[in-house]
């Protein structure tokens, strides 16, 4: 019977790993053999590009144990042979590279190296899909990968909305999606208008989406009206929910109608942003007063009004996690906050305070009720 070493005991090796910085983890492989062989599986299996890209001779070498890759561009593995240089992937986040010349070019290349990865989970990728060419491509590579359960896709240019509506029947097995679509509507015809108000029409009759989160970001209106919109109607798995810097007035309106209907009863968290001068204040605060669930986690990229800060005292006093981002609250809000929200763990906010009066006391003239609180974070 050959000798268990505690290099065969893959809890133990995570438990030490868990201690060691990635130096450490270099400097193990010069100890031995042995060392080398699992050092180099924990070194080699989250690999993150932001500072340099390995060649890919050494890819190659250490392609078995790499399962998570961040922040590479796809021009660095565009010429791998036909090959991706790691086959186990199960999370590969590609960085936007739309400034580097030839793009189109790479990106048709590289699509088919994904095609049939059957451990791949999460995939993260910029596509210029205004071209057909690339977007078809990018159907079949969708098409051929299995156990895809989360996808963050931006879109560099306009599209129409029939490769939006393709994109969203093959996202349907999805868990996670986050959509980001460029381009504005300056040169949309009304043929172009007739076509997404048909795709809505589409989208309103698919099956019922799969997704527990769903981030939707549009620089245009015709986008958000005929897209997001009737999409929401078909995700009632929700449990996270970001809506991006284009929601309208008429999107909030919508939102609280489903709320009112019970839509998402699931939903836990919700991200609003790019609420420009405190807009839509009131459509906002009728739509969280209708989320019966209860929030656990909000933020906000915007100018919260009283009306919305009384709105979560009043309805959201569960919630947890509260993120006020880019613009400041009052102090008579966060005492208002802190006395009605008595579960919060965590508040981040920019706080604005009159010196001229005594309005630096008010926080300290109500109870706070949060006694759980763990991170604050005012400035």
């Amino acid at each position: 019977m050959s000798k268990v070493t505690p290099f065969d005991i893959p809890l133990l090796i995570n438990a030490i790993c868990r201690h060691l910085s990635r130096e450490d983890l270099k400097y193990c492989m010069l100890v031995s053999k042995a060392w080398s062989t699992w050092s180099a599986s924990v070194l080699w299996r989250d690999l993150n590009c932001e500072r340099k890209t390995p060649d890919i001779p050494t890819l190659r070498r250490y392609q078995e144990h790499i399962q998570i890759v961040r922040n590479i561009t796809m021009w660095s593995i565009r010429d791998s042979g036909g090959r991706l240089p790691f086959p186990h992937v199960q999370r590969l986040e590609f960085k936007d590279d739309s400034s580097e010349d030839g793009v189109h070019r790479t990106e048709i290349r590289v699509l088919p190296l994904l095609e049939g990865i059957t451990s791949l989970q999460h995939l993260k990728i910029t596509l210029s899909l205004d071209r057909d060419n690339i977007y078809r491509q990018f159907v079949r590579t969708l098409e051929s990968l299995p156990q895809l359960e989360s996808l963050i896709l931006g879109c560099k240019r306009f599209i129409d909305g029939k490769v939006i509506q393709d994109i969203l029947r093959l996202c349907q097995r999805l868990e996670r999606l986050s959509l980001s679509f460029s381009g504005s509507e300056r040169h949309i015809t009304e043929e172009d208008r007739q076509e997404f108000i048909d795709t809505r029409a589409e989208i309103q009759k698919m099956p019922e989406m799969r997704l527990c989160e769903l981030s939707f970001h549009a620089q245009s209106d015709l986008v958000v009206e005929n897209i997001l919109h009737p999409l929401l109607e078909r995700c009632s798995r929700i449990e996270k929910l970001d809506i991006g810097y284009r929601a309208t007035d008429s999107t909030f309106r919508h939102l609280s109608k489903l709320f009112k209907e019970n839509n998402f009863p699931k939903l836990r968290h919700l991200v609003i942003e790019g609420l420009d001068e405190g807009r839509y204040q009131e459509a906002i605060a009728e739509a969280l007063s209708h989320v019966e669930c209860g929030l656990e986690s909000l933020k906000y990229m915007g100018k919260p009004s009283e009306l919305v800060i009384q709105t979560l005292s009043q309805y959201h006093s569960c919630m947890t996690i509260l993120n006020f981002t880019f613009y400041q609250i009052s102090l008579w809000a966060l005492s208002d906050l802190m006395a009605g929200l008595p579960n919060l763990r965590s508040f981040r906010s920019e706080v604005s305070s009159d010196y001229e009066d005594s309005s630096r006391d008010i926080p300290f003239e109500k109870h706070w009720e949060c006694v759980n609180l763990k991170i604050l974070r005012l400035h």
